[in-house]
């Protein structure tokens, strides 16, 4: 993640330096050329006009440091989608104060703007109506765990009902742990499937939550935390910037992950991603092979705000939070173009009904590590690329009873590889594509079926 912080006076370029000096990342400081003497560690600008249109795709998160109105004027015209923006916020030369501008929950602008806050003792002024109530909008846990949300047309009156409500009711088609993010803010009211409709927890007369109607969810803890302990009026709390159930827990140091389009080794992976059940306790709505199998998606029930799903499809006013959970294993000739790959992998998910936000990696066998055609396929997906050992493939393909090709056999030593690789890139996951074949390419497909979590990849975790 780099960033890019911009000043028209030296002061204002003393006050961009300080800031650059404590992120955790790359930054770039642009400081208006009348400025003298001209310091070393910034790069000249005449004007801001023709600036920002050639770094305004450069950067993730952009600070500028002068008046906000300035600011708002020369950004207007690049401004594209709140799924697509920069992080905008706005200093003063005095180093007092930090403001938001754009992106502040899914380019984390909020989030960037209050480890400022700590880092440099400026003040974050933070406008966003949730943030202020001490609630957690569902775009900020999207912005956190690195989901999608979808469609973005309906976020500001799912909001709103947050802000007036209280809470949101969600449905989930994964398992979510008791200690996951989600499931520990009171404002989200996850359904189970144990009878239980959004009609009978609520109270007719106050649309209110019920909460002597709710019992324990199938096989799972109970879903809400009574209103005492949510907070005045029942609004949620908002989570203790100390505790990792605010938004992240450290990464498995043993997994050995890599960024878009690199490769890596896992000789040694546990048989956890071959397709083992889910512990019973950590169940959630499961996905069934028939629900994830309709091209048009799984629609929003009534009465539900939220629904995390790798398969939206009608919305009905609510949103979707569409994580990265489906793994794609794929077996591929010597030589195979990226573009083949790239149309086949567009061609299976278009088959389950999702789409590139859903997906987890790309995965194969060891052997194809460095296969051109599939590593230019997982950069130009902005996907991770990782191999399995033939040991590792063999064992799932006969554990799990999965096709057999005699040529693949003879060829590489392994009945088959995409079923069994698209298995391993799960944590505890379930084929939910078999075997696709194409010319030069197999691909599969893997649901993750319960979600583990993570803090936001780029931006700070608060």
């Amino acid at each position: 993640m780099k960033a890019a912080l911009i000043a028209l006076t030296d002061r204002g370029g003393v006050a961009a330096q300080a800031i650059s000096l404590v992120l955790p990342g790359p930054a770039d400081i642009f400081l208006h050329e009348h400025c003298s003497p001209f310091p070393a560690w910034a790069r000249p600008f005449r004007y801001l006009k023709e600036l920002l249109p050639e770094i305004w795709e450069e950067y993730r998160l952009f600070v500028f440091v002068m008046a906000a109105g300035i600011a708002v004027r020369q950004i207007a015209s690049l401004l594209r989608g709140k799924d697509r923006d920069p992080a905008v916020l706005v200093a003063d030369e005095g180093g007092r104060f930090l403001i938001p501008l754009l992106s502040g929950h899914l380019g984390g602008a909020n989030a960037w703007a209050k480890f400022l806050d700590e880092k440099t003792g400026a003040l974050a002024v933070i406008t966003t109506a949730t943030d202020v109530n001490g609630l957690v909008a569902p775009d900020e846990y999207a912005r956190r765990l690195g989901w999608r949300v979808t469609p973005l047309t309906n976020l500001p009156a799912v909001n709103r009902r947050l802000l007036e409500k209280g809470y949101l009711t969600v449905a989930t088609e994964f398992a979510l742990a008791p200690e996951h993010p989600l499931r520990r803010d009171p404002s989200y009211l996850f359904l189970g499937t144990a009878g239980l409709s959004p009609e009978s927890l609520l109270n007719r007369e106050t649309d209110r939550l019920s909460w002597e109607t709710i019992k324990p969810s199938w096989e799972t803890d109970n879903i809400g935390i009574p209103p005492e302990d949510a907070g005045s009026g029942g609004r949620g709390r908002e989570p203790d910037r100390n505790d990792p159930g605010a938004g992240g827990v450290a990464r498995d140091p043993n997994r050995n992950d890599v960024g878009a389009g690199g490769a890596t080794r896992e000789s040694d992976r546990h048989d956890a991603g071959t397709g083992g059940a889910a512990r019973e306790s950590d169940r959630s709505n499961p996905v069934t092979e028939e629900a994830v199998r309709k091209p048009q998606g799984n629609e929003i029930p009534p009465g539900v705000q939220v629904l995390i799903s790798a398969f939206p499809g009608a919305a009905n006013g609510g949103i979707y939070l569409v994580p990265p959970a489906i793994s794609i294993g794929v077996g591929c000739r010597r030589g195979i173009a990226s573009t083949a790959v790239l149309e086949g992998i567009e061609e299976v998910l278009r088959r389950v009904g999702t789409s590139l936000p859903a997906v987890k990696g790309l995965y194969s066998i060891e052997l194809k590590a460095g296969e051109r055609g599939l590593l230019e396929a997982a950069q130009h997906l902005g996907i991770p690329f990782r191999t399995f050992t033939a040991e590792a493939i063999q064992r799932v393909n006969e554990e799990k009873g999965l096709s057999r090709s005699g040529f693949v056999r003879k060829t590489i030593g392994v009945d088959g590889v995409c079923e069994a690789a698209s298995l391993l890139g799960t944590e505890q996951g379930v084929l939910i594509l078999p075997k696709v074949k194409m010319a030069g390419l197999t691909l599969a497909l893997s649901l993750e079926r319960s979600l583990s979590w993570a803090s936001a990849r780029e931006t700070p975790n608060i």
